[in-house]
């Protein structure tokens, strides 16, 4: 899906992650509530070395998922239950999500890496206790 025609700079940045409706929504809640982006390379292959996503940014596009480079979620260590990062995979292959030291997603082992299906698609992260993530 490509941005309409009418698309000012916001919706042009989200690219084919989302519908022309979608991308309106979200640039129109990123401005309300001032959402902060991040683009970031994938780099490593395990946790320690994989490149690290911002808690000071909620929209991270993610470059460069090919199966072989992870991304890591920052540490939430307060109980912020519902923090919410969405993660723009730009590429169409598949993206690794590591938590960070000590953390799970999706109910894992502490550690274990998170592979998001392939394509370009938002994938939703959300936090139900301290280190503690949910992903889709």
């Amino acid at each position: 899906m490509t941005a309409s025609a009418f698309a000012g700079p916001c919706e042009m940045a989200l690219g084919n992650a989302f519908t022309s409706a979608q991308q309106v929504g979200l640039c129109k809640a990123r401005w309300l509530l001032n959402l902060t982006t991040a683009t970031v390379a994938g780099a490593g292959t395990n946790q320690a070395t994989a490149a690290a996503l911002s808690a000071n940014a909620v929209v991270h596009r993610i470059t460069g998922a090919d199966g072989t480079v992870a991304w890591r979620l920052p540490a939430i260590t307060l109980p912020l239950v519902g923090t919410t990062l969405i993660l723009l995979n730009t590429t169409a292959g598949v993206a690794n999500i590591f938590p960070s030291t000590g953390g799970t997603i999706n109910g894992a082992a502490a550690d274990a890496v998170f592979t998001a299906l392939t394509g370009i698609k938002p994938i939703i992260c959300a936090t139900t206790a301290a280190n503690t993530w949910v992903c889709s």
